[in-house]
């Protein structure tokens, strides 16, 4: 059996998760996570909370990041590899999923929701930690 909270066959449920109670600026960036349910999770119950991630290398597990928010989420210039989802969460309109390479090129594994324009374009190569330009898909 797996730990609580844990799900089954994943290293962790999250390799990072944040929450604030008050307004906060969270910057995620410069992390390799692997063999997690989920690489990233943002969740605030507060106006002003800003999530930035950028530069990480996800590999392997269920879902690349799941935002929680209707704050703008900006999410660029990660790698994500062997995910079963790219993202989940509210369809913001405000949120940037743009310039992320999803291990192919073409482009991220979609839930039905979630509109083109947050996440297009996307990098046809790796871009985390890098110089490589997005490459914008046509």
């Amino acid at each position: 059996a797996h730990p609580p909270g844990v799900d089954a066959g994943w290293a962790d449920r999250f390799g990072i998760r944040t929450h604030a109670a008050v307004p906060t600026d969270f910057v995620v960036r410069n992390n390799r996570l692997e063999n997690v349910s989920t690489g990233l999770g943002f969740w605030s119950a507060e106006a002003g909370t800003t999530n930035i991630a950028h530069d990480n290398v996800f590999v392997n597990g269920g879902t690349v990041l799941a935002d929680d928010e209707w704050r703008g989420t900006t999410f660029t210039r990660n790698d994500a590899t062997g995910f079963l989802s790219s993202f989940r969460g509210v369809n913001d309109p405000s949120a940037n999923y743009r310039c992320n390479w999803w291990g192919s090129e073409a482009g991220p594994v979609m839930p039905p929701h979630v509109a083109p324009e947050t996440y297009t374009p996307w990098a046809t190569q790796p871009v985390a930690g890098n110089d490589s330009p997005c490459n914008p898909t046509p």
